[in-house]
């Protein structure tokens, strides 16, 4: 399995001597580093598992501080930083050979009663968005569907969805959307600069806000609105925003700061 594709029993961590640290295995890469978006990924389900289901997740902010390997386990310590009546906090640290890779804070809100409001999509983009093309060939053994509807010189529109097999379970649905959010976020960064060449690009750090955690599916196509924000000092900052496919209702937006070093100086 590469990096790209996922499966449920890949993302999955078991809970040791019945703490809340848990242990997950890394997804094997052709480069041997460990894919952000899985670190992220399992360190939401760590995290989900401590709350109840009443606590939907509401936003994680995450610094990634070393390259893991993709080939070695992963710990998952769990810290309950606080426990309120209306909100949770979590802290999540990554390890690997005793040395933290992630740290993330995640936040969760008992739901109730609020005002709603969101961006227009297709007012964003400028144009009508066709529904996704179900005509398109994809690959039996793949588990990410996803192709560009659009793109301008600094954003570009992605459909995508996965099929996994996935319970109709918020804490599942929205780990899996977090690997997903990793996706394509260094290049969103960079986007803008088209002839540079790159001495290397990683993230730095990962930041979603679940606006609707209890609708997200991602076995249904859904619209991923990316953009550049901006750059400077070899730092790079991209936007992306998660759309439900068919009723373009605004599910999470993401943040990413990339370091971006280009071979040479313009």
């Amino acid at each position: 399995m590469s990096s790209m594709e996922i499966s449920l029993e890949a993302l999955r961590i078991e809970r040791i001597a019945d703490c809340d640290v848990y242990v997950g295995q890394g997804i094997p890469t052709p480069w041997k580093r460990l894919f952000g978006g899985q670190t992220l990924a399992q360190s939401v389900l760590a995290a989900c598992y401590t709350v109840d289901n009443e606590y939907p997740i509401h936003s994680l902010h995450s610094y990634f501080i070393l390259a893991g390997s993709s080939r070695k386990e992963i710990l998952f310590n769990v810290e309950r930083t606080r426990d309120g009546g209306s909100f949770k906090t979590r802290a999540v640290k990554a390890m690997q050979s005793n040395k933290t890779i992630c740290l993330s804070q995640c936040s969760f809100h008992k739901r109730e009663f609020g005002l709603s409001y969101q961006v227009d999509l297709q007012a964003i983009v400028g144009q009508s968005i066709p529904p996704p093309d179900i005509t398109l060939d994809k690959d039996p053994t793949e588990s990410c569907s996803s192709y560009v509807v659009t793109q301008g010189d600094s954003w570009k529109l992605v459909y995508m969805k996965l099929d996994v097999g996935a319970p109709n379970n918020w804490k599942v649905h929205c780990s899996l959307l977090t690997y997903l959010s990793d996706r394509g976020m260094v290049d969103a960064a960079r986007r803008v600069h088209k002839d540079a060449q790159w001495a290397m690009s990683v993230s730095l750090d990962h930041s979603i806000h679940f606006h609707r955690p209890t609708e997200i599916d991602v076995e249904k196509w859904m619209l991923f609105y990316y953009r550049t924000e901006t750059s400077s000092d070899a730092r790079g900052t991209g936007v992306l925003q998660v759309f439900d496919g068919a009723k373009y209702t605004l599910l999470a937006t993401v943040h990413q700061e990339s370091l971006i070093r280009p071979e040479t100086k313009l």
